[in-house]
């Protein structure tokens, strides 16, 4: 027996960040930064990507990452009133 997953709500703080899947395979994980609950996470880190999500996923008003000049041009064009 199967029982089906909740539907996904985005969070109002969103997490991302990138992480290794092997020696040069990079992934992106997108989490609720309020509960630390990962939301998804697919293979490469570019702001296409994350800019598809965001604008299919809306409702994140903080969206926390590092350093990453790709996440920031995938947050601005997917999620552009968020902090």
């Amino acid at each position: 027996m199967r029982i089906p997953l909740p539907p996904l709500q985005t969070p109002r703080v969103l997490g991302v960040d990138d992480f290794v899947l092997y020696r040069v395979t990079y992934g992106t994980l997108l989490v609720d930064a309020t509960t630390w609950l990962p939301l998804t996470l697919w293979e490469g880190r570019d702001a296409e990507q994350l800019s598809y999500w965001l604008r299919g996923h809306p409702g994140a008003e903080v969206v926390c990452r590092d350093g990453s000049l790709t996440y920031r041009q995938g947050i601005a064009d997917g999620a552009p009133g968020a902090m």
